[in-house]
């Protein structure tokens, strides 16, 4: 485990107030749009439909970092290019009337961390935005004894926490923002694993359920695709089991196939690669670690979506029409009642048996 990225994400969270979090309330949480990027304005369009559908559904909107690309563009050049579509959106939210607004600010856009940076800049891009919705982190309450705990995930790193000062100035002034850069986790797979992993022993030392961008990668409780794919099946198949009608037995079968092609797939796609990006080694996996992804994908946005009891991962997709009546796919969907009690009760369990 890095100690690094333990001991700061550990002070972190000790240092966050915690905020009571609210049955009544939705959460929509999107990560690492990176605007000033070529990938965003690929999706800019997507993008403001989408903050249109949840403040329409009265969702609270949550930024989890690196929202600006201040490693490609100056923090004065973003007003001039996304004055009238993509900022007027985002500050619906933060309005008297809005459903709410929370901006967490990442290793790309850490000059939020400045309150003289948010007076001056800030408040022009998202006007009215109090100080303190600009946070390095958020901490929601869920009972008196298990938390939320929501940052983008460069504390600790080398060059994104570090030395990302050095990092911005050589990417920045010889202009290598369009070139992969091979120390960010969100484009090197070594690293990308090793954070991922990291995260998920932190949240599962702590008992803590922790959501964080940086990778790009959308985690659902710290599984990987294969993990998911054999949740699904199973889950088909009980329901198949208990059902009568012909109809539908039909329909859960092709589901099954379908989902079954998919598993012999990433099987064949691990084997292949001699490596499987699971978190956990011979263990049960704990839900304790969840990622968004990012609103770079090439075939739209993916985020996180927390309302009525529930934590859904959802894929808007770029080629289908959004309009107050349609909805994203669900990947991922689960009662968070059922994670908070299965991760106590793993956590209990991993305890004893050390």
């Amino acid at each position: 485990m890095c100690s690094g990225r333990k001991t700061k994400l550990k002070k972190l969270f000790d240092e966050t107030e915690p905020e009571d979090f609210n049955f009544e309330d939705s959460y929509v949480i999107l990560s690492d749009q990176h605007k000033g990027h070529q990938q965003f304005d690929r999706n800019k369009e997507l993008y403001c439909r989408v903050l249109d559908y949840y403040f329409q559904k009265r969702f609270k909107v949550i930024l989890l970092g690196d929202v600006e690309e201040f490693y490609s563009k100056d923090i004065t050049r973003f007003l001039d290019e996304y004055a009238n579509d993509v900022y007027p959106k985002e500050s619906q939210f933060g309005t008297n009337t809005g459903p709410g607004y929370c901006r967490i600010w990442g290793n790309h856009d850490y000059d939020w961390g400045k309150p003289q940076n948010i007076a001056e800049y800030l408040h022009q891009l998202i006007p009215g935005i109090p100080g303190k919705n600009v946070k390095q982190a958020l901490k929601l309450k869920f009972d008196d004894d298990f938390f939320i705990f929501l940052t983008h995930g460069h504390q600790g790193e080398l060059d994104g926490d570090k030395l990302k000062k050095i990092i911005r100035f050589i990417k920045y002034r010889l202009r290598l923002r369009w070139i992969g850069y091979p120390t960010s986790a969100s484009q090197n797979h070594r690293l990308r694993l090793r954070s991922e992993r990291q995260y998920y022993e932190w949240a599962k030392e702590n008992g803590v359920m922790l959501i964080t961008g940086h990778t790009h990668r959308p985690r659902f409780e710290s599984l990987d695709k294969i993990d998911r794919l054999e949740t699904q099946i199973e889950s088909l198949c009980r329901r198949w089991s208990r059902t009568k009608t012909p109809i539908c037995r039909l329909r859960l079968e092709r589901k099954i196939t379908k989902k079954h092609n998919e598993y012999l797939a990433a099987l064949e796609k691990a084997k292949q690669s001699k490596k499987r990006k699971r978190l956990g080694q011979g263990e049960l996996l704990i839900p304790c670690y969840f990622n968004p992804g990012s609103c770079l994908h090439e075939k739209g946005i993916s985020c996180l979506e927390i309302s009525n009891g529930r934590i859904r991962l959802v894929f808007h997709d770029r080629d289908v029409p959004h309009d107050s009546s349609s909805n994203p796919r669900v990947l991922e969907s689960e009662n968070l009642d059922y994670i908070r009690v299965r991760m106590k009760l793993l956590t209990r369990r991993h305890e004893t048996a050390g």
